[in-house]
């Protein structure tokens, strides 16, 4: 079982998604952090469940990985016995890693 680590940049992109459909919908809000936690949730038994980020160039990381939930994409890197969350963002915008 791999450890889960948020980055700190990853923590801060899910309280402001959902501080913004908050707005809103605060049991919407709720939800999606919801379902977002607990499919990194899964990343700990299963660390290669998601695709490779497709928008690497040069040497591709096959470790950096994504899994999508709603229209919210996740970037992860898995390392030995580690999963870190890098970022959670739209999929309509760019990927910054």
């Amino acid at each position: 079982m791999a450890q889960i680590k948020w980055s700190f940049r990853s923590i801060e992109n899910l309280e402001e998604i959902c501080a913004c459909i908050a707005k809103d919908s605060p049991s919407s809000a709720e939800k999606l952090a919801f379902k977002v936690k607990k499919r990194i949730e899964a990343l700990g038994s299963s660390p290669f469940i998601g695709r490779v980020v497709p928008e690497q160039k040069g040497d591709i990381d096959k470790n950096l990985r994504e899994i999508i939930v709603g229209n919210y994409r996740i970037v992860y890197h898995v390392e030995s016995d580690c999963v870190e969350i890098i970022t959670i963002f739209h999929a309509k915008r760019d990927v910054h890693l």
